[in-house]
């Protein structure tokens, strides 16, 4: 599996788009500044976004593979994860609200500040 990653300690002054990856590729925000918005969606490797600073909202939808995560991070909108084939939500600090529904299983969300409403199946 191929994974494309952005350098750690990445300042991007916009949104990014990570959507429709094919052959297993997982998109990787790994130590990021983002100072809009992150939509990840329709990755078949998954979506993953450890210690990842987000001035907008996060949206992650029907990612394959591993599934969805976003981890340790400070997200200034809301999260919204629904579709993906797992979701994990943890160590957050989010200023607006969590919906994550329709992921495989249950999503795993713990020790998140969310400042928002929170709804999760």
């Amino acid at each position: 599996m191929t994974t494309a990653t952005l350098p750690d300690n990445t300042l991007i002054g916009g949104s990014v788009k990570c959507n429709n990856s094919g052959n297993g590729n997982e998109c990787v925000t790994d130590r990021c500044v983002i100072a809009g918005n992150l939509d990840c969606s329709g990755n078949s490797g998954g979506c993953a976004v450890p210690e990842t600073t987000v001035g907008g909202n996060v949206t992650l939808n029907n990612n394959a593979g591993p599934g969805a995560s976003v981890t340790d991070g400070a997200i200034g909108g809301n999260v919204t994860m629904t579709n993906n084939s797992s979701g994990t939500v943890t160590g957050d600090f989010i200023g607006g609200n969590l919906k994550c529904n329709g992921n495989g299983g249950s999503t795993l969300q713990s020790n998140n500040v969310v400042a928002g409403t929170t709804s999760c199946n």
